[in-house]
């Protein structure tokens, strides 16, 4: 299987006060961990959807930018919402050639890259069109999008479709697979949890 990761990172972070991409997470920024992670997993190249301010995050991380493995694009649709991004991310691994997508989130640098693993194992060993990782039952990311699912998420022009819409239309050809990571269903809005997310990474409590 030929996978590219997809890393969303177009949002304005007005709750947070502060761009998301670039507050320090541990010796570097959220947005690089999320590319970490994706090479930690073994993932070969890594899409990050930018939107809001792409100038100045690129400007931030120039070595990051300048990576062989990294591309980025930029969704000028970004305040239409998150969907607008995921078809940008998809829309670049199907130009790529990828059979398959692995979207995670910038807001959560914290999920271990075992669990990328695990989802994309059973990705490829079950032939889903689509696989969710899930904690206590619950659904959350990273999700992998095989490409035959690539058209039914490009075609919508309502701002208001969302993934789940498109999920749910596949439900027969989803795989959910527990894992033991709470992390999967938190992220970062708010300054506080960012603080708490931040804590929990530095005491410890993150795969090394």
């Amino acid at each position: 299987m030929h996978a590219v990761g997809v890393l969303l990172a177009a949002g304005s972070s007005r709750r947070m006060g502060r761009l998301k991409q670039l507050l320090p997470f541990g010796d570097h920024a959220v947005l690089e961990q999320g590319v970490f992670n994706y090479r930690a997993a073994g993932v070969g190249a890594t899409v990050v959807v930018l939107g809001h301010a792409p100038g100045v995050i690129r400007a931030a991380l120039p070595d990051l930018f300048a990576s062989d493995d990294v591309r980025s694009i930029v969704n000028d649709r970004h305040e239409e919402g998150m969907f607008s991004s995921v078809q940008c991310g998809v829309a670049a691994a199907s130009h790529g050639g990828y059979d398959a997508a692995l979207l995670s989130l910038v807001d959560q640098p914290f999920i271990p890259p075992s669990v990328y693993t695990v989802v994309l194992d059973a990705h490829a060993t079950t032939g889903a069109l689509v696989t969710i990782p899930t904690f206590d039952g619950r659904r959350g990311h990273p999700v992998a999008l095989s490409s035959a699912v690539y058209d039914a998420i490009l075609s919508p022009d309502d701002p208001s479709t969302n993934l789940r819409e498109i999920i749910r239309a596949h439900e027969e050809d989803t795989h959910v697979v527990p894992v033991n990571a709470s992390e999967i269903l938190r992220d970062m809005d708010l300054p506080a949890e960012y603080a708490d997310e931040l804590r929990r990474w530095l005491s410890g409590r993150r795969e090394k």
